[in-house]
């Protein structure tokens, strides 16, 4: 399947074309019954296991999806292996995200753990750092944003309008230049990351910077209520950027992230 490269298989080497074995047969039930055979594809399914404040599994996601719309017969479908453990231990699934591929039988061809990378096409750089991002880069980016705001909440209106616009150009150019060229990620790449061992996955960058864009929505709506006088409007609007930054620095749970892939479920 042309644009997706997985990162690396698994030590165990996935059965070929032929029924697994007898010792797997109870797994290999449990999977068919989790995924009907009018859910698989054509061609191929990739059955992706994920699981929640996972970022790899978002460019995951977003990556298989993409296949899946490029390709005829191929059907990506994702499994929260967190409320099916049978499955997961059943199928020996160690981390997320793990993506099975199936045949058009519901077979397991093949398996790999951790993000995919893109294909690069005709003339398109093979470095990676031009497709996908380290996650803790936007955690750290989510951690400052609701120190500015919080401070926007407490002082007086002229300071806050201030600190509200300053935080809006930074949300501008992580939804103009990109997540990983705003001045907080200039920042953590120069002085925080060095000092960090190497991610346990990397993330597309097109979720986070979508919600930069979110978060200079909630910005304007901010600025535009101090400008009318309509003070409570703006502090609503600061409270709900401070509690998403908070939930992405604590949690990892970038509630941005989570719609644009909505969005591009419901768009397909």
């Amino acid at each position: 399947m042309a644009g997706f490269v997985p990162p690396r298989r698994s030590r165990r080497r996935a059965s070929a074309v032929t029924k697994p074995p007898d010792d797997r047969d109870s797994a290999w039930q449990h999977l068919i019954d989790a995924l009907p055979r009018e859910s698989l594809g054509g061609r191929a399914t990739l059955v992706q296991f994920s699981s929640a404040f996972c970022a790899p599994c978002r460019t995951t996601r977003v990556v298989l999806a993409d296949v899946a719309e490029r390709e005829i017969g191929v059907r990506h479908l994702e499994i929260d292996a967190e409320k099916h453990l049978d499955l997961v231990r059943a199928l020996d699934v160690r981390r997320t995200p793990t993506t099975l591929v199936l045949d058009s039988h519901g077979r397991e061809i093949a398996r790999a753990a951790g993000a995919p990378q893109r294909a690069p096409g005709p003339g398109r750089t093979t470095d990676r750092s031009r497709f996908v991002i380290d996650p803790r880069g936007p955690r750290f980016t989510a951690a400052v944003t609701p120190v500015l705001l919080a401070v926007a909440l407490l002082v007086p209106t002229p300071v806050a309008v201030a600190l509200v616009a300053i935080q809006a150009v930074f949300f501008l150019s992580g939804v103009t230049l990109g997540v990983q060229r705003t001045p907080t990620a200039y920042v953590f790449k120069t002085l925080v990351r060095p000092r960090l061992s190497p991610p346990g996955g990397l993330e597309d960058p097109r979720p986070p910077r979508f919600a930069r864009g979110v978060g200079l929505a909630f910005t304007i709506v901010a600025l535009l209520g101090f400008a009318t006088g309509a003070l409570l409007v703006a502090q609503v609007a600061i409270g709900f950027a401070v509690v998403a930054a908070m939930l992405n620095a604590v949690f990892g749970l970038c509630t941005g992230c989570e719609l644009y892939l909505l969005g591009l479920r419901v768009a397909r």
